[in-house]
This record gives structure tokens, C-alpha cells and sequence, in this order.
């Protein structure tokens, strides 16, 4: 939590100077907000009903949807499902059980009426996001648009929502645009792991620049860079 709370700002200031730039509004929604909508419970709700239909695809090693939920007391969350599991399950709610080793056993409901925090793996959360967004614009008459990172495109949207969405009986697919990685100096992907856990990127810290981002560029110069050469909209925005 500290390493997110020292990090915002700085977000907060591209988001700035991006808003001040482009006059585009921006507001931001923390998670914790986002799963107390019924929208994202329904969603949810939807995706544990067809477990044995989507478990493989989300989780071809273990096969398990791994929801999961953290300890009322110390906030310790099984992360392999060991001891966690579903207990109820109906169209509007969510039973679930868990175990901790300092605490013991608690338990938790997830519901339209609940406030109880919840969490996701990767891949069922971005098929749940997908789904939200899915209902959102049919419910309200509009256009969600996810914006991805490049590194996010090709097989992977193919396994984790594509097949989920027509194995469920989707005919609609979200909007999503994909935009070009950037890379660090050796040419991998900038990596907010490897500049948390390790101390990858120290060198950038001695410039006084906290992500490694050398400059913002100008937004208008950026799509004349991918006329010139259209392999930088795959590769990143240099």
C-alpha cells in the first residue's frame, strides 16, 4: 500500500498535464469502488454459474476460477484456493469460505446489498470486466472503450475473453484499442515488477525521473512517428 500511495501522484500529474493539453476529462475509479457495483457482482455471479464451462480456459493449468477473498481480520488471502471455496451460489449472491492460519475460518457473501472486498486473478478479472462493460452499454445506450497496452493484444484476448464470451453465447465484442508498449533501455517491455521488485530501473532515479519515462512527448508528434513507420505503433513510442 505504501508503494501505491508514493506512486499516484505522479499518475495523477500525467493525467494532468494530459488534460490540460487535450482538454479531456478524466476521473478515477479505484477498485475497491469498482467491485461494489451490482453491474460487476451480476457479471461475476454470471461467470461462477458456467465454473465448469470456463475453468480450463481461465485456468488451463489448474482449472479452478480463482476467486478469492482476504481475511476480515489481517487481510491475509489464500491465493491457491487451498481452502477457499464456493458454498452457496445463487442468481444474486455468492457464498464463499476460507481459512486463515492466524484467525481461522471466515466466510463471505458476495451480493448486491454487500460491501465485502473481494478478489480476482488476471484472467477472470478481465473477463469480468468485459462482461460489466458488455451490460453497461446495453443497460445505458452507450460505448465503453477499454485502452490497452500493446503487450495485452494477440492471443491473449483470444483465450481469456473471446472463448469465454462464445462459450457463454456472446454475439457482442468490446471495444478495445491497443497502444504501442513502451520499452526501457534494453528493449523489454517497461515493467512496473521489475522497477517495484527489484530496483530494475535505479538508474533512471539518479535523474530524478520516478518511472523511467524520459519525457512526455508532444501527443501531436507521436501518430506522425507511426505514419513514418508503422512497426512503432507494435513496438513503442519512441
Amino acid at each position: 500500500m505504501e508503494v501505491y500511495y508514493d506512486s499516484l501522484p505522479f499518475f495523477i500529474d500525467i493525467l494532468n498535464k494530459l488534460k490540460e493539453k487535450e482538454n479531456i476529462d478524466y476521473e478515477i475509479r479505484f477498485f475497491y469502488d469498482y467491485q461494489k457495483d451490482y453491474l460487476v457482482k451480476k457479471s461475476l455471479i454470471k461467470v461462477i454459474e458456467n465454473y465448469n464451462i470456463l475453468k480450463n480456459t481461465l485456468d488451463p493449468k489448474s482449472g479452478e476460477i480463482r476467486l478469492r477473498f482476504p481475511c476480515p481480520k489481517c487481510g491475509l488471502t489464500e491465493k491457491h484456493l487451498w481452502k477457499t471455496q464456493i458454498t452457496g451460489l445463487t442468481d444474486d449472491a455468492i457464498n464463499m469460505s476460507s481459512y486463515c492460519p492466524i484467525h481461522g475460518e471466515y466466510s463471505i457473501r458476495i451480493a448486491k446489498d454487500s460491501n465485502d472486498k473481494f478478489d480476482m486473478n488476471v484472467p477472470l478479472r478481465y473477463l469480468v470486466k468485459i462482461l460489466y462493460l458488455l451490460e453497461l452499454n446495453k443497460t445505458n445506450n452507450m460505448l465503453n472503450v477499454i485502452v490497452d497496452g500493446g503487450d495485452w493484444s494477440g492471443m491473449w484476448p483470444l483465450r481469456v475473453y473471446m472463448e469465454p464470451l462464445l462459450k457463454l453465447g456472446y454475439t457482442d465484442v468490446p471495444s478495445i484499442i491497443y497502444t504501442p508498449t513502451i520499452l526501457d533501455w534494453s528493449g523489454s517491455k517497461l515493467s512496473k515488477r521489475m522497477y517495484v521488485g527489484n530496483q530494475a530501473y535505479r538508474e533512471y532515479y539518479k535523474e530524478g525521473l520516478p518511472f523511467g519515462v524520459r519525457k512526455m512527448q508532444n501527443s501531436e508528434e507521436i501518430p506522425l512517428k507511426w505514419k513514418q513507420s508503422l512497426w512503432t505503433i507494435f513496438t513503442n513510442l519512441c
